[in-house]
């Protein structure tokens, strides 16, 4: 804060979901404090990049052919974005966040992960038996519809962001994870390329 005061600098951004959930009653008087002195307060969630759920909720992680959990290169564990309870476990959380007094919500990981062919990752929630497959982008675009609905029902005024590949906004395509810019880019108030 003595910082920002003796710069042209005027928000801080703070990580609220990561590995976990941060919002207690410390953070609460943060953001009362940053608010106070006219500082704006950004709350960074990731969204299916999440290590915290894997053992209340294994049901809600990709998982290899064989069973077991699959992590990224950065033994990151990934949240399956067609797990509609992922949704409201993030829509919940963004809605601590704007009772704690943030100005605006960031969304980071709105994406499925970048599996590798040899990952040998069940993808077969994606291909339903019978039916036809289910495209990454169709299920991110339904997400973020539904993620900024809820929120701006909830409150009106919050702002709402997301970081997306920068690279997106030179292509047509979803780059295999779902993120495809022009879908995306009217659902939030912000958008900031990575």
């Amino acid at each position: 804060i003595e910082f920002i005061e003796k710069s042209e600098l005027n928000a801080v951004v703070v990580d609220v979901k990561d590995g976990g959930v941060y919002i207690d009653d410390y953070l609460k008087n943060l953001i009362s404090e940053l608010r106070n002195k006219n500082i704006y307060a950004i709350a960074r969630i990731i969204v299916f990049q999440d290590n915290s759920q894997i053992k209340a909720h294994p049901d809600w992680y990709f998982k290899k052919e064989d069973g077991t959990f699959w992590q990224d290169n950065r033994g990151w564990y990934w949240l399956n974005p067609l797990n509609k309870e992922t949704w409201d476990y993030n829509v919940d959380i963004a809605k601590q966040a704007i009772d704690a007094g943030f100005d605006e919500i960031n969304f980071d990981y709105i994406r499925f992960p970048a599996f590798a062919k040899d990952d040998n990752v069940d993808l077969s929630s994606l291909a339903p038996a019978g039916k036809p497959a289910i495209a990454k982008n169709v299920v991110i675009d339904q997400f973020a519809s539904y993620l900024t609905t809820e929120l701006k029902n909830y409150d009106p005024y919050i702002k709402l962001s997301v970081d997306l590949f920068a690279y997106n906004m030179l292509k047509t395509d979803d780059l295999v994870v779902g993120q495809n810019f022009k879908e995306l880019y009217d659902y939030f108030d912000y958008v900031s390329p990575m």
